[in-house]
């Protein structure tokens, strides 16, 4: 009897979609993400988010050291015949990582979101051969409406 509500327990484990049995970090689910190595280097992402209550932007760098970001979010929602699109940007000054950044949303309650993300290791125009050289990560999340 108890091999048969293993095997039972087992298969129902197996059917649910993995995506189901991942479970999300504090920031919500990643849905996007880019690195990039060498002097200058800068890292582009955009990505989705569908029905978000919150959007993140995390930056980090190996080594250590500070980062330009920014970002441009453009959201929609639907109501009815009433179909309503705005865009919000931001541009971050040199903050040192890592480091995770709420995204404002320019609306309330949006159906979907397309955002672009861009992290850069910052330019020393006064001192060039002082320029930072290392990877950059910047990576999206989403924390889903119910």
């Amino acid at each position: 009897m108890r091999r048969i509500a293993f095997i039972t327990a087992a298969a129902a484990l197996l059917a649910l979609p993995a995506a189901a049995l991942a479970t999300e970090g504090p920031y919500g689910k990643r849905i996007g993400g880019a690195s990039q190595t060498g002097d200058l280097a800068s890292a582009t992402t955009n990505a989705k988010a569908v029905k978000p209550a919150a959007i993140y932007l995390q930056v980090t760098t190996s080594p250590r050291q500070p980062a330009d970001s920014n970002y441009s979010v453009t959201c929609s929602r639907d109501s009815g015949n009433n179909v309503g699109q705005k865009q919000r940007s931001k541009d971050y000054k040199p903050a040192q990582t890592p480091f995770v950044r709420k995204l404002r949303l320019p609306m309330s309650n949006p159906d979907e979101c397309i955002v672009i993300a861009q992290a850069a290791l910052p330019m020393n125009l006064d001192q060039p051969e002082l320029n930072p050289s290392g990877r950059i990560t910047v990576r999206l999340f989403a924390k889903r409406r119910q």
